[in-house]
């Protein structure tokens, strides 16, 4: 395995074993693939306004959103678990889909606890890093097979996404990668790359 692979293993961010795909910025190797990725990237975000005081805008909308949410509770006891990881999704959301999330949208509900459960099940996968025999237990066996599952299930909501971002010629970061990469783009490398800030943007 060449040393640039090596190099972006050994962080254990996604179980070795678990690799679904060299893409996006997670599991993917530092090569110049990434480079050119990397760099497309943060030039495409910065046009949204990532680092600028665009970005607080979309902070604010989300915050007043969320406070709004809290005052209709009256003073009742509630969860906020949902809300708050919704505000904080939509964010991201308006950046890379071109469009934030309405509250009560049971498809973008279920998406969060797929990303949340992707999360804690290769966190329990990743003890096959250190120690690879581990693949071959039930319980590791059983993990590696749901983070596959999740991840799938997780690409298949973001492909949706990114065929409505471009249907309905929204401003996204889709729409804007596909632009500049031309129609020979990869479908598999920006799948990945809007995988890992969503992920990223989220947690």
């Amino acid at each position: 395995m060449c040393g640039s692979v090596l190099s972006s293993l050994v962080s254990g961010d996604i179980v070795v074993f678990v690799q679904i795909s060299f893409s996006g910025f997670i599991d993917a190797p530092y090569s110049a693939s990434f480079k050119h990725y990397h760099q497309l990237s943060l030039s495409i975000l910065k046009q949204f306004g990532f680092g600028k005081g665009l970005m607080e805008n979309r902070i604010v909308v989300e915050v007043s959103d969320l406070i709004s949410q809290v005052r209709e509770s009256n003073g009742e006891a509630f969860v906020p678990d949902k809300v708050i990881t919704l505000s904080v999704l939509n964010v991201i959301s308006s950046i890379i889909f071109g469009r934030r999330f309405e509250r009560g949208d049971q498809k973008i509900e279920h998406f969060v606890e797929l990303m949340q459960k992707f999360i804690y099940e290769s966190m329990d996968a990743a003890p096959v890093n250190f120690c690879t025999l581990l693949r071959f237990l039930p319980r590791f066996r059983r993990c590696i097979k749901n983070v596959f599952d999740l991840q799938n299930a997780m690409l298949d909501f973001i492909q949706d996404k990114i065929s409505e971002s471009v249907e309905f010629s929204y401003e996204s970061f889709a729409s804007q990668f596909i632009a500049e990469e031309g129609p020979d783009y990869d479908n598999e490398e920006l799948l990945f790359i809007m995988r890992d800030l969503l992920l990223a943007g989220t947690e």
